[in-house]
């Protein structure tokens, strides 16, 4: 297909199969209408961009049913994967299952959003995105061998957890927000620009973790913010070990807890749990 497609015939009659769209010189984006999908894999790559070029043009990819990023019939009940130099932006009623998602040659998509308003996001794939941005209702939980690699992270569920320990790398603001338990790992500097749990609030950086807003729990929930994290223990019990926490490089640059000075007042704390800040 060598010109921008748009998806604006309903297929509610549809069989749930697998589709593969590839999508050559142009965009992708629905504007009305449900998409019913097994497996679903969109391809939108700049065929023009060859020999020394590195600069591909930036063909987004959209799954919105109505154009005003508020709702969703879509019902992709396998594995979304993407390959797109643009932004990939899909809306999913149901749980959200993320394959890979990267740019058309396997460098780094631009800005990557997930919704699924009625479930969860499930991250089974790797993510390389300029940002990462998703909100459920559901929980937002990744399988063993997925990650997620880019800038900025936003996500938030608003009834239930974010479990994503595994091998993340995520160098720009992390916002998390979930009404039960939030865990995040991940394997370079951290920012905490704004999270929030009402259960058990946990965050593991390898690098260093420089905290830019103050972070309360008014319940009972835990607080445990860990630098210089080993990169693989997650149980809550284990966290205070040595050799768990505190692993710097040679000149003590890596692997600290920063409170950013350009913000006044910053705290930590629980009201009813427990803190722990190494």
């Amino acid at each position: 297909i060598s010109s921008t497609v748009r998806c604006s015939t309903p297929r509610d009659t549809a069989p749930a199969g697998n589709i593969t769209i590839h999508v050559r010189d142009g965009s992708l984006s629905q504007s009305n209408g449900t998409i019913k999908a097994g497996n679903l894999t969109i391809t939108t790559v700049d065929t023009t961009c060859t020999g020394n070029c590195t600069t591909p043009i930036a063909y987004d990819i959209t799954l919105d049913n109505d154009g005003n990023y508020d709702s969703a019939t879509n019902q992709i009940t396998g594995t979304f994967s993407a390959a797109s130099d643009g932004s990939v932006t899909v809306y999913n009623q149901g749980l959200l299952t993320v394959g890979d998602i990267k740019g058309s040659v396997g460098g780094t998509a631009d800005d990557v959003y997930l919704n699924s308003l009625n479930a969860g996001i499930n991250f089974t794939g790797q993510v390389i995105g300029n940002s990462v941005e998703g909100d459920a209702s559901g929980s937002i939980v990744q399988q063993h061998n997925s990650g997620l690699d880019g800038g900025d992270l936003y996500l938030t569920s608003t009834n239930g957890n974010i479990v994503l320990p595994n091998d993340n790398d995520m160098d720009g603001d992390v916002k998390l927000s979930a009404l039960g338990d939030v865990l995040f790992g991940n394997n370079d500097n951290t920012r905490l620009a704004e999270v929030s749990a009402g259960g058990n609030l946990t965050v593991l950086s390898e690098g260093n973790l420089t905290i830019t807003q103050s972070i309360q729990n008014s319940g009972s929930g835990n607080i445990t913010l860990v630098a210089g994290w080993d990169g693989t223990t997650t149980a809550a019990s284990q966290l205070g070990n040595s050799g768990v926490y505190g692993n710097y490089n040679a000149d003590s640059t890596y692997g600290n807890v920063y409170i950013d000075g350009s913000v006044f007042g910053v705290s930590v704390g629980s009201a009813s749990g427990k803190t722990l800040v190494e």
